[in-house]
Order: C-alpha cells, then sequence, then structure tokens
C-alpha cells in the first residue's frame, strides 16, 4: 500500500483497512493452516512416495528381470531437485496465473511421463528411462497428498469470510498497482516497461477467469455463466488498455496514472461494485470470446489427435507396447489439459511446495 503514489494519507488509510480485511486475513488464516498442518502433508507425502516407489520398482523387475532397482530411487532424487527448481523459478515469476500456468504444466507433465516411460522402459532397458519413471514420482505424489488434504481438511476448517467476493482479484490489482507505481522512476526503461505489460497482461487474465465466479454459478447454469463471462471479458479487456500509456510513456506521471485507474478498480472490488468495473468496458467482443474457447479446446484436440495418429506412424506402429504408451501418455495429458487444477488449487499446491522445499 505504501508503495501506490498520488494517494492522499486519509484514502490510504481507507483502502488499507479494506484491503486488510478483504485480502490479508483470509491469505494469512489460509496458510497459517497450511503451515500447522504440514507434518500430517508431509507424513502422507512419504507414505505415498515410499509406495509408489517399491510398487514401481516391482513393476519394472517385472517388466524387465534385468532392471536394477535403485535406478527409480536415483529418479527420486532427481525428481525433488526438479522440485525445488520449479519452486524457485515459480517464486521469481510475478502474477499468480501464470504461476498458475507453469505450475499446471508442470503436473501435466509428470502425470504423463509416469505411464509414458514406464511402459517404454520394457520395451527399452535404459537407465535414464527409470530415471525420468522415478522423478515423476515425486510431483506426482505432492499433488495427491495435497490434494487428498485440502479435500478431506475443507469441511473442518472455519472459513474466514472476506469483505468482497473479488477477493483474489483484489489482491493481484492491488500487487499490479505497487509494481507499476514503485517501477515509475525507471519508466524509460525498456526492461521494466516488459516487466508492466507483463504484469498488466497477467492481471487481464486474473480478471477475466476470477469475475466470471464460476465458482458461485456451479455447472449447470450455463445462461448464468455465459453473462458473468461476458463482462470478466470486457473487464480484461478494459485492464489490457493500461499496456499503451506504459509502453508510450514518457514521464513517471504515465505510470503513476496507469497505477491510480487500478486502484480505482481495486476500489470498486472491494467494495462489491461490479457495475462500476463495467463502466468504461466495451461491449463483448466477438473475437475475444472465439479465442478464449480455442484456448480451452486446441490443446485437447491437439493431443487427442496425437493419440490417435501418431502411433500408426509405420516405425512406432510395429512396436505394439511403444504404441501403447504413446497412446496411453497423450490421453492422460488430453485428460488433464482438461480437467487439471484451475487457480484455487495450483495456488495451495504452491504453497505446500513453497513450505516442504524451502531450507529450514
Amino acid at each position: 500500500m505504501d508503495e501506490l503514489s498520488g494517494i492522499d494519507e486519509m484514502d490510504r488509510r481507507i483502502l488499507r483497512a479494506k484491503v486488510r480485511r478483504s485480502v490479508s486475513r483470509s491469505r494469512a488464516t489460509s496458510r497459517y493452516y497450511s503451515a500447522l498442518w504440514m507434518p500430517v502433508i508431509l507424513i502422507m507425502l512419504a507414505i505415498l512416495i515410499t509406495g509408489l516407489t517399491t510398487a514401481t520398482s516391482q513393476l519394472l523387475q517385472y517388466w524387465n528381470h534385468s532392471s536394477d532397482p535403485s535406478d527409480v530411487w536415483i529418479g527420486l532424487l532427481i525428481g525433488y531437485a526438479s522440485l525445488v527448481a520449479i519452486t524457485a523459478i515459480l517464486k521469481r515469476v510475478h502474477g499468480r496465473f501464470r504461476r498458475n500456468i507453469i505450475l499446471k504444466r508442470f503436473l501435466i507433465l509428470a502425470f504423463a511421463a509416469y505411464p509414458s516411460f514406464s511402459a517404454t522402459y520394457s520395451v527399452v532397458n535404459e537407465s535414464w528411462i527409470a530415471y525420468t519413471t522415478g522423478a515423476a514420482i515425486v510431483p506426482i505424489s505432492f499433488f495427491i497428498a495435497t490434494f487428498i488434504f485440502t479435500t478431506i481438511s475443507k469441511p473442518a476448517k472455519r472459513p474466514v469470510a472476506p469483505d468482497t467476493v473479488y477477493d483474489r482479484t483484489a489482491e493481484a490489482m492491488l500487487e499490479t498497482a505497487a509494481l507499476i507505481s514503485r517501477s515509475r522512476t525507471m519508466w524509460h526503461s525498456s526492461k521494466v516497461s516488459r516487466r508492466a505489460v507483463l504484469a498488466v497482461e497477467d492481471l487481464a487474465r486474473t480478471c477475466q477467469s476470477t469475475l466470471a465466479l464460476r465458482s458461485r454459478i456451479g455447472r449447470w447454469n450455463a445462461d448464468i455463466f455465459s453473462q458473468t463471462a461476458v463482462e470478466a471479458l470486457r473487464v480484461a479487456h478494459v485492464v489490457r488498455e493500461h499496456k499503451k500509456p506504459i509502453v508510450c510513456a514518457s514521464a513517471p506521471q504515465d505510470f503513476d496514472d496507469v497505477a491510480a485507474s487500478l486502484v480505482s478498480g481495486l476500489t470498486a472490488l472491494l467494495s462489491n461494485d461490479r457495475d462500476k468495473l463495467l463502466e468504461n468496458a466495451p461491449a463483448a467482443i466477438f473475437k475475444d470470446r472465439v479465442k478464449e474457447i480455442l484456448r480451452y479446446v486446441f490443446p485437447v484436440v491437439l493431443l487427442t489427435a496425437a493419440a490417435t495418429f501418431l502411433p500408426m506412424v509405420p516405425p512406432i506402429s510395429g512396436q505394439e507396447k511403444i504404441a501403447d504408451s504413446i497412446r496411453l501418455t497423450f490421453i492422460v495429458a488430453a485428460v488433464l489439459a482438461l480437467v487439471a487444477p484451475r487457480s484455487d488449487s495450483s495456488t495451495k499446491i504452491l504453497d505446500v511446495l513453497s513450505k516442504a522445499t524451502s531450507p529450514k
């Protein structure tokens, strides 16, 4: 809050109180709850890793009697190192939407690699295949342990209700406004400009996702969801219009104007004033709606087509086990691309990863 320029002290105090009630309190409670039950998660994780590793070693030995059981355990060390590396990368990436995309792709890669390389090892007896299979066990176990824990603990957890239904969007808008305001003295730097534009795009995608209010609508009310989704697209369009003033900035005041505009949107979010967010929003652009649909459908169609046609390629079609493993890999990837965790689940997984892999 202190990094935002152009706000008088009284407005800053009021805004700080609203942010504390609507964003900080619920987030701090969630993180405290995760830290409190971290030993339970780690015990569950240890059981899953041990069980999956033992079962995988037995499976690889059954398929190939000359396999070395220690290869899978070596793969575990590689998997943990990759998990620490991806956590470090996620901490350096600005914007929750971009972090969730990276985490989602990492999990999809792990879930697709495990069955594929396990099946391939039955035909090709190479140690690196066993290493990769073992490495995939670690992120898979993290995901399963976190998913089980959050599912079981949700009914017992006492929720801290924020004052707004747009708390996640408000948090993202505050972070972006602070970043742009903090960068005002470097308005002439191309690197700073690119970082600010990326932050605005991440905020636009967050608005596009969260303002649709899918969790409050449910799956069987398409008529309502179509309205909120179109409104979310309109707000995202307004947010993206802040990119040009950043790119074409000629003075620090241009960055201040963008930050002030985002603070105005933040005030509307904290007040649950959806109409104010839509005041300057244009009518929904058909092109944007088509692009949004294609963004979700195209990867699934592409992966499904790969699962269908790649096993028919002559060098692969002659190897039945390899063809089956390739088919299974792309089918798993297609299913995960469709039903992989959304922002909320990904954020919980990221919190657990950060706590579990951080040095004590």
